[in-house]
């Protein structure tokens, strides 16, 4: 029986190992598939959403410059079963870190029953206008009244 290593030596002093075609393929193949599927982006600047004094889930959040004209899309956030949310680029190709400066958020719904007023779902229109500074945790958007579903 043939082993599958045999060892050689080099012109030089070190030595090397010979392996047979089908291991040599094999490796490479196995070096290509990696270790595993896409890893998930981090989100950016954390926040935290609700309608009415309650947790929103299942919302939209997005973020807009308001010192550009017309008004930027920065990004964007999803809301968890807690109305929490980090935001991420657009496309989500990355976490969002914002910046000082004056930030209007829109909310639309991602799946959740509960209707938004339509002036909230506009960039020119939304009262969620927020100044940021870099050394706030967090941000908390509010939208008042009662929530309709």
């Amino acid at each position: 029986m043939k082993p599958h290593f045999v060892p050689t030596m080099n012109p030089g002093p070190n030595r090397c190992w010979k392996l047979p075609a089908r291991h040599w393929w094999l490796g490479l193949i196995v070096l290509s598939l990696g270790c595993g599927g896409p890893q998930p982006t981090p989100g950016g600047t954390i926040g935290t959403l609700q309608i009415a004094g309650q947790p929103a889930s299942d919302m939209h959040v997005t973020v807009f410059d308001s010192a550009e004209q017309p008004l930027a899309k920065l990004g964007f956030g999803i809301t968890d079963q807690d109305g929490a949310f980090e935001l991420f680029t657009n496309e989500a190709k990355g976490s969002l870190w914002l910046k000082d400066g004056e930030y209007v958020f829109t909310v639309e719904s991602a799946g959740s029953p509960l209707t938004i007023p339509a002036e909230y779902q506009q960039p020119e229109t939304s009262p969620l206008r927020i100044t940021w500074s870099e050394s706030q945790q967090e941000l908390n958007l509010n939208i008042p009244g009662e929530s309709s579903r």
